[in-house]
């Protein structure tokens, strides 16, 4: 017989299933291979289903009769549903379009309250994030990228950068990196926690440090009009 006519066992039966030696992986002749294939379509054969069918001998049948396929079992998706409202609670995301709003807190200098930035974010699935702001002239660099990633069931750290320049737009100032700690809402639809802004010289000296807390809504189909402050 030709070596060609040689299979690997392991490679048409599943690592579970021992071969005719007590373990996958021997040579399987061609004619060993037939007379599997046969064996695993008759155990697909429902006799059960087929007319004349008796366990205790079978009955002969005419020329034009073929035995029938047993039909697949499917098993629908199931979703975590809760037990008394049926809503789903599939895991929600913070991948998605958001507007946020950047409030002051223990800001030196900047009063509590005071309104930092507001504009939107957009985090995609792959990690990373992208942010244009809505209080900054393009002038000066209003849009920033980042990387993110979960810390925890509903909690996420962001760390991306923005380039600055001064208000005339013609001199570069340096990066500025902006951190965000933050938790989805049970809901899906709102984000809130903190923010860090450190503002740096292209020597690397720290020029500013804001910080406070940032509050993001969804944008999603249904969004209209909002004012951008």
């Amino acid at each position: 017989m030709s070596p060609a006519c040689a299979l690997p066992l392991a490679s048409i039966l599943p690592a579970s299933q021992p071969s005719r030696s007590g373990f996958a992986g021997v040579p399987l002749r061609c004619r060993d291979f037939h007379d599997l294939f046969v064996a695993q379509r008759i155990q697909r054969i429902d006799f059960s289903r087929a007319p004349g069918w008796c366990p205790a001998r079978q009955q002969p049948h005419g020329a034009s009769w073929q035995p029938q396929l047993a039909s697949p079992l499917l098993v629908p998706a199931a979703f975590n549903m809760d037990d008394e409202s049926g809503r789903d609670m599939r895991e929600h995301t913070i991948v998605g379009t958001w507007k946020e709003h950047w409030i002051s807190e223990g800001s030196e200098g900047i009063p509590d309250g005071t309104e930092i930035d507001a504009g939107y974010a957009q985090w995609h699935s792959d990690g990373t994030e992208i942010n244009v702001s809505g209080l900054r002239s393009p002038l000066t660099g209003d849009v920033c990228l980042g990387e993110w990633i979960k810390t925890g069931a509903r909690s996420y750290r962001l760390n991306h950068f923005g380039v600055s320049y001064d208000p005339t737009g013609l001199n570069l100032v340096g990066p500025a990196r902006i951190q965000q700690w933050l938790t989805l809402d049970e809901e899906g639809n709102t984000t809130s926690g903190k923010f860090t802004i450190d503002q740096y010289d292209e020597g690397g000296n720290l020029l500013a440090h804001i910080q406070g807390k940032v509050i993001g809504t969804r944008v999603t189909m249904d969004t209209g009009f909002e004012k951008v402050e």
